[in-house]
């Protein structure tokens, strides 16, 4: 009891001594007295409740020693004592508790120190803010001020007038009212409380407004705006005024005349600070109790409050404080303190501030609020903040007082739940021996058996009473007895062992056991506790898993074997190895071919059954008796005799002997590939304990052995198969092919490719790489650059040039395409070739003939035409040297037109002689290899020259000849016959455009002279064919982009230079030269280009010319640069926006009126604003409607004077009524003559606003 009450006052002493110093932290940071004894009284109520706690729990706990009391249960026995573990420990909840206070105490502080920073950034930067506001609007009031006042500085009008009316001393009344009308003007408009006017020495000459009483400064200011020519402003002052005063301020501009800079006069304007400047300086832009701003000055060693104060309405230059008070903030602020500031106001309460300096004056501003007014939401959140700590600690306390109470009711009910399982398990525990499945034998140290329950009665067929009278020893079968003896001893040395053996029953049999020993003690006495299981059914079931794993390994065995073997012979044979090996059969044999007769074959055999054959040798042979069994088999499914002791069996190739001992036996049917039927015969050594197995493995078995025997008839199905393709493959006119999709070797080939390439296609597949070796050197680079993009893009195409084992060139088109694999890899590039060199060589016969259409078109000159043909056909018929040659019947020789080998005579003259024998000939003249052929005289020119194959065609019409035709190589061309037929249908061609351009000589004179008039046009103009090519242009046209008529003479007229602006004008042509090919006549503008970057716009036809027929057969082409005309138009339209745009802006009314009707044409937007009408309904106004009736007369005299020509220009101010109707005084002028926006002579007026000008009377 003592302890407990010791222990009672040291909580609280700790509770009492953790708040104190919680308080004294919390005093020691926080300023507010009124949140520390909030905190203080929420410390103390913690404090309370855990001494309430404590007492109540003494109260519940009756006794010292922990013993419940009665009060608690009233039914509870008085000496029931619970567990130390389950006895309630009252000092947990109360730390907790204690903690929970202590964190809310701490999370409630930091909220408040919190908000109240936070309210005291916001007021400080609204302070802040407010000052600043505030000095930029007093700022910008003395700069509009001295703006005004700087108005004057220089000559005007109305310093013209004051000058004049001084220099009169003053005795010009006209003038006098003028000026004083003036300051009149200026002080209502303005709002000055009085402008004086005042001499060059300082006298008052006019005054205007209140009677002021100038400045204690004004004297020395008036002085130095007259010598600096600046304005000058005074301080702020207080005046006098009867029973008050007021503060006012002056501003002192100098005055001087237009013709003179110097001064002559100055203008005092006088305003008066209560009128503007205090109430903006009161004035606060937020609700607010305390808040005011202050304007202060230095003055004679104190600072001077200089308007009026919030809570001090006299204080305007009455109240001042001496500059030894520092703590008022207006004494630091004089003193040049700025920005944020605390401390006392003029009341002398605490108040926060911002300070700052009113630029070119001594003044200085302080925005300020009480400190009170700033901590009054702090203080409101401390009292919430406080208020809901107190909640939450009074929440933290009850929880944790209803938490306790429930555990230690949690506690007792669990110790009296805890006895009554107790007592439960202990009769649970006796039950559960005695109705065991298992035997369970408690015996001593030796083995005797002390104790049985019922199953071991029942099982060994004893009464307890024998049981309790052997050994456990007696229980096993005398062989098993040692080792029983040694895993018992091993069990009583190591405290527990567990082994399986043999027990007997007294009811007959043993049966397989597992002995689990394990040693108890109870006190001083050994005694050993033994739970022997019976194990029968589960050896049971591990032999019947041993026996399924063999089936198993059987079947999964057969589908690899199928791939293994090639015919059905060895696959039945492996079947039957592995049935006999693997599946615990002593022997297994197939036969097959079952017929209506009853023949069938011996197929495979294995088996190692006494007096069976040897194990692996097969025997075949013809079967003339089968077993039922076997027919059965093969009719229907698999036949099983699990026990087969009483059965005899006899194999036909035994002979007469029977086979018998086998203790199973099956007889599982077979199908294969057609006329292979028959049944597979299994044979065990013992009768199958597991029947309902065998049965599903021998219908699988009979399954895979079917599919097995079909695949393999599919797999000989498909190897004919490709024995065909491949024959099918050999007899194709194209070469297939197969590469590696890396090293693009060949894997593969037909044997076709003999005849296109004269390489076996066993020699192509030894050499993988000699197929680009048979390429051209060109092509072999293209093809291997195909091979590689067709990696990217599965696809290969495209028609290439080879040399064949015999020298012969020839055309092949290759089409390929990749083989991926499923992971998108390249597995192979399959294609095929063909042949297509007689297609290659009549293209480019054909070609060759239209090239040689567009160059005789092209080319004029005599010779030029032939010498690029002869270039063009070595170039595309691949020859080194080409020769034309003319026939001349005035000497009877070869003449040299053209030859592809122009810098060399030599080859010329040589290729006369040659072309002249197959022009007398008529027929063609080949040579393959002249170095190993020969040749005739006529060859050895050629030969010399290092020409190895020519061939000569020549060239006639009808029966007159014209020339030859010679082709000639450095190398020997054996293919060079099979040109024969193509050079034959070019030098047809060829000779019908020499006889054409003999023909059209006679009409060179006539080209020409068309040629100079064509020429001499100044438009762009040509001839073209129906379809578009350029026949002629003229020289205009090509000077423009810079060209000779040969660079565009026989080329598509849109693939001109002067159409490669932009698709778009390509495209249009065209269309344009289909529509006048029907014979219509197309026109329409475009754009050309002359150069890169330089486009002209052009007005383009074409025009069809007709033959007698009524056909289309040329197309005269015409344009005409209309670019500049485009251009001055664009010009024009953009000035005259430009100028519209100009006319708008300017801020002078503008308008143009017709003289004979007086209707207003034009009106800018300037004129409009001035009238205030829409420039829609000012136009078609009569121009007397818009004036004032009093100056209409004057203004028809005007207008009258300047039609006469009487004067130039009519000035006059004139009245104009607004759209609102009020009148408005204008100076106007009117000038007479022609405008360009005018369509006839017109009158010009320009209106300014007269600001001088009152309204009329």
């Amino acid at each position: 009891m003592r302890a407990r009450t010791g222990l009672n006052l040291l909580a609280l002493a700790v509770g009492s001594a953790g708040m104190a110093l919680s308080h004294a932290a919390f005093a020691g940071t926080f300023t507010d007295a009124i949140a520390l004894g909030w905190w203080w009284e929420g410390g103390s109520a913690a404090v309370l409740f855990a001494a309430v706690f404590w007492w109540h729990h003494r109260r519940k706990l009756g006794n010292s020693d922990g013993r419940l009391s009665p009060a608690a249960h009233p039914g509870q026995v008085q000496d029931e004592t619970p567990d130390a573990k389950l006895r309630p420990r009252p000092w947990i909840p109360l730390g907790i508790f204690l903690g929970i206070a202590t964190l809310i105490g701490v999370f409630g502080w930091a909220f408040y120190r919190h908000e109240r920073l936070e309210y005291r950034a916001i007021q400080e930067n609204q302070l802040a803010a407010i000052a600043d506001f505030k000095r930029q609007q007093i700022e910008a009031w003395l700069g509009e001020r001295r703006r005004a006042a700087m108005t004057w500085r220089k000559g005007s009008i109305f310093g013209e007038v004051v000058v004049q009316w001084l220099a009169g001393n003053g005795k010009d009344r006209s003038q006098e009212r003028q000026i004083e009308k003036r300051l009149w003007t200026i002080k209502e408009f303005l709002g000055y409380t009085s402008v004086t006017l005042l001499d060059g020495e300082g006298r008052v000459r006019l005054r205007v407004g209140a009677e002021p009483a100038l400045s204690p400064q004004f004297v020395e200011l008036s002085r130095m705006a007259m010598a600096s020519g600046q304005v000058q402003f005074s301080d702020l002052y207080r005046m006098v005024k009867g029973a008050g005063s007021e503060v006012n301020m002056d501003f002192i501009a100098p005055l001087s005349g237009l013709d003179s800079e110097r001064p002559v006069a100055v203008l005092a304007f006088t305003t008066s600070a209560n009128e503007f400047l205090f109430p903006l300086i009161q004035s606060w832009p937020l609700p607010s109790g305390s808040a005011e701003t202050v304007l202060v000055r230095r003055e004679a060693g104190s600072v001077l409050f200089l308007n009026a104060l919030r809570h001090h309405r006299d204080a305007a230059f009455n109240l001042s404080f001496p500059l030894s008070n520092q703590a008022l903030l207006a004494v630091r602020a004089v003193e040049g303190q700025q920005g944020i500031a605390a401390g006392q106001d003029y009341r002398g309460v605490p108040v926060l501030a911002s300070i700052t300096g009113i630029a070119g004056t001594p003044w200085r501003l302080i925005a300020k609020v009480d400190v009170g007014e700033i901590d009054a939401p702090a203080r409101r959140d401390a009292a919430i903040v406080t208020g809901t700590c107190l909640a939450l600690m009074l929440a933290a306390g009850t929880a944790t007082a209803l938490a306790w109470r429930r555990r230690r009711y949690a506690l007792e009910s669990a110790y009296q739940e805890e006895r009554a399982k107790r007592a439960i398990l202990s009769m649970r525990l006796d039950d559960l021996a005695r109705d065991a499945t298992d035997i369970i034998l408690l015996t001593d140290g030796d083995g005797n058996i002390r104790d049985a329950n019922q199953r071991a009665i029942d099982t060994y067929g004893q009464s307890h009473e024998a049981l309790c009278g052997l050994s456990l020893l007696d229980l096993v079968p005398p062989e098993l007895r040692a080792a029983a003896k040694a895993e018992w001893n091993k069990a009583v040395d190591q405290g527990q062992a567990r082994f399986e053996t043999l027990h007997r029953s007294w009811q007959g049999g043993d049966f397989p056991v597992e002995v689990n020993t394990r040693r108890i003690g109870y006190g001083d006495v050994l005694l050993m506790q033994s739970v022997i299981r019976d194990i029968s059914e589960r050896r049971r079931v591990e032999a019947e898993i041993r026996r399924l794993s063999e089936l198993g390994r059987v079947l999964s065995r057969c589908n690899p074997c199928v791939l293994s073997q090639v015919g059905p012979d060895g696959f039945l044979g492996e079947i039957c190895r592995l049935v006999v090996r693997h599946g615990g059969f002593a022997m297994a044999c197939a036969y097959g071919g079952m017929g209506r007769n009853g023949e069938s074959m011996l197929l495979a055999y294995f088996g190692n059954h006494p007096g069976a054959l040897p194990v692996d040798q097969t025997h075949r042979g013809t079967i003339r008796e089968v077993a039922d069994e076997v027919r059965c088999a093969r009719d229907g499914g698999p036949a099983w005799f699990p026990d087969a002791r009483g059965l005899v069996f006899r194999l036909p190739w035994l002979g007469e002997t029977p086979l018998t001992g086998f203790g199973c036996y099956a007889a599982v049917p077979i199908a294969g590939e057609p006329g292979l039927t028959g049944a597979l015969l299994l044979f065990g050594g013992q009768p199958e304990p597991f029947s309902r197995h065998v049965e599903p493995f021998l219908e699988r078995l009979a399954e895979n052995t079917t599919r097995g025997l079909e695949f393999l008839a599919q797999r000989e199905a498909l190897r004919s198969s490709r024995d065909r393709l491949g024959a099918m493959l050999d007899n194709i006119d194209g070469v297939v092919w197969s590469l590696d999709p890396y090293s693009f070797d060949l894997v593969y080939t037909n044997p076709s490719i003999v005849r296109m390439t004269g390489y076996a296609a066993e020699v192509m597949l030894a050499q993988p790489g000699l197929w680009r070796d048979m390429l051209l050197p060109g092509d072999r680079v293209r093809l291997m650059d195909d091979l590689n993009q067709a990696q990217l893009t599965g696809t290969l195409g495209g028609d290439y040039q080879i040399m064949r084992l015999d020298g012969h060139r020839r055309w092949i088109n290759i089409q390929g395409r990749m083989v991926f694999d499923a992971n998108g890899r390249p597995q192979r590039l399959d294609g095929i070739v063909f042949d297509i060199t007689e297609r290659r060589l009549n293209e480019i016969a054909n070609e060759a003939i239209q090239l040689i259409s567009a160059v005789f078109l092209k080319h004029r000159q005599a010779s030029e035409p032939y010498r690029q043909v002869a270039e063009l056909l070595a170039q595309r018929l691949e020859f080194p040297m080409v020769c034309i040659d003319l026939y001349n019947p005035m000497t009877e020789r070869m003449e040299s037109l053209g030859c592809s080998i122009a810098s060399d005579p030599v080859p010329q003259a040589v290729g006369e002689s040659i072309t002249a024998t197959v022009s007398a000939r008529g027929t063609s003249w080949y040579e393959t290899d002249l170095a190993r052929n020969g040749g005739d005289a006529g060859c050895e020119g050629l030969r010399q020259l290092g020409g190895r194959s020519f061939i000569a065609m020549p060239l006639w019409i009808g029966n007159e000849p014209l020339g030859g035709l010679l082709l000639a190589d450095t190398a020997p061309r054996p293919d060079i016959g099979s040109w024969q037929i193509y050079l034959c249908l070019i030098a047809s061609r060829l000779a019908m455009e020499m006889d054409r351009r003999r023909r059209t000589r006679g009409l060179d004179r006539q080209a020409q002279e068309f040629r100079q008039l064509l020429d001499s046009l100044f438009i762009y103009a040509g001839i073209l064919t129906p379809e578009g090519m350029v026949i002629d242009i003229n020289r205009t046209a090509l000077e423009t982009v810079g060209l000779r008529l040969e660079d565009v003479q026989g080329r598509p007229f849109e693939d001109t230079p002067w159409w490669s602006a932009s698709e778009a004008s390509q495209q249009r042509l065209r269309e344009a030269l289909a529509e006048a090919a029907q014979g219509r006549t197309v026109r329409y503008d475009t754009q050309i280009q002359y150069r890169p970057g330089d486009c002209a716009t052009i007005d383009f036809g074409i025009t069809p010319i007709f033959d007698a027929e009524g056909q289309v057969t040329y197309l005269v082409p015409s344009a005409l640069d209309i670019s500049e005309r485009r251009r001055v138009q664009e010009e024009s339209r953009r000035q005259g926006a430009w100028l519209r745009a100009g006319i708008d802006r300017v801020p002078i009314g503008l308008m143009i009126v017709d003289p004979r009707s007086g209707r207003l044409q034009k009106a800018n937007q300037t004129l409009c604003q001035f009238l205030g009408y829409r420039e829609e309904a000012l136009l078609g106004m009569v121009w007397l409607d818009l004036l004032m009736p009093l100056d209409h007369e004057t203004h028809r005299q005007g207008i009258a004077s300047l039609l006469r020509g009487a004067v130039e220009t009519y000035t006059a101010r004139e009245h104009y009524r607004h759209g609102n109707g009020d009148a408005l005084p204008f100076l106007v002028e009117i000038r007479y003559g022609r405008y360009a926006d005018a369509d006839l002579d017109a009158l010009m007026a320009t209106l300014v606003p007269s600001a001088m000008e009152g309204p009329p009377p």
